[in-house]
């Protein structure tokens, strides 16, 4: 199936979606506000929340999630330099924080982290104080 902007569209916003269900920072969310709707449809796709043959969705679903599908696809053709070289566009002032006790990661826009201080001290999904910080692309 051709892609067209609308469909883009489509897609981007249905990945949205699952970006807004909860307040967790993911690297999702960062994804789709750097506007990298092929490199999220990836995402999407190793987590396997998205098949379009699931009988349970509606027609309208179904198709969205075959644009979905055809677009992490296209991703992953694309060669692994080119992969990272995009990977390092979308999270290059990316704040990881990472639990040591639970390996939960949550991914901080720049900035973000001079806002949230106090929520970023502690993990959001075991509540553990024993938390890492790092920029992305630090070694």
């Amino acid at each position: 199936m051709k892609i067209n902007d609308e469909l883009l569209n489509k897609a981007h916003e249905y990945l949205d979606q699952w970006s807004q269900r909860d307040e967790y920072w993911f690297d999702l969310a960062i994804m789709l506000n750097a506007g990298d709707t092929e490199m999220a449809a990836d995402h999407m796709l190793g987590t396997g929340a998205v098949d379009s043959t699931n009988q349970s969705l509606d027609p309208e679903h179904a198709k969205i999630e075959a644009v979905i599908e055809q677009l992490g696809k296209a991703f992953r053709k694309l060669s692994r330099k080119t992969q990272l070289k995009r990977y390092d566009e979308v999270f290059k002032t990316c704040h990881l924080y990472s639990c040591d006790d639970c390996n939960h990661v949550s991914f901080v826009n720049n900035g973000n982290e001079k806002l949230y201080q106090k929520e970023l001290k502690e993990c959001w999904s075991c509540s553990s104080k024993n938390i890492e910080h790092k920029v992305w692309g630090d070694k």
